[in-house]
């Protein structure tokens, strides 16, 4: 019976290491995925790049590329849309989601490209979202529903 007992210790401590040496964002809730694709896009996600597609889903400090001609759309847990254009990058700073659009704080940061948001209204709480470029930042501290353009090249 001792034996027994001590052979388990061991698998319960490489189980506790394993978990514990688990990336941190492996359980990460999505910050948002991916409705309409023309052309060709990515996510890069520590250092690895992943081909998106319809139904992909991104994350927070995910960099998002397109392609030439290539347009993309991601939908956000609280149901604001952000659009890109051709050769656009994006980098989701930040992406959190409460139990409603009040309980958002949404930062990214466009590098180059065009960018349009749809901001889902938000009643109550503390909602933020904010697109920052070079030149400018966009905010919202309690956006009515509306959009929010903003761009770092002509508009598509």
């Amino acid at each position: 019976m001792r034996r027994a007992i001590a052979t388990g210790r061991p698998a319960a401590l490489l189980l506790a290491a394993a978990l514990w040496a688990a990336p941190a964002g492996a359980a990460a809730p999505p910050s948002g995925s991916v409705t309409f694709l023309s052309g060709e896009a990515t996510r890069q996600a520590g250092g690895q790049a992943e081909k998106l597609a319809p139904g992909s889903l991104v994350y927070q400090d995910d960099l998002v590329e397109t392609g030439a001609r290539t347009r993309l759309e991601l939908k956000l847990p609280d149901k604001s849309v952000i659009r890109l254009g051709p050769q656009s990058k994006l980098r989701l700073t930040t992406a959190v989601f409460g139990k409603s659009a009040g309980d958002r704080t949404v930062s990214a940061s466009l590098l180059v490209g065009q960018i349009w948001a749809k901001v889902e209204k938000a009643v109550g709480g503390e909602s933020r979202f904010e697109v920052q470029t070079r030149n400018a930042v966009a905010g919202c501290a309690a956006p009515p529903s509306g959009w929010m353009p903003g761009r770092t090249s002509p508009a598509w």
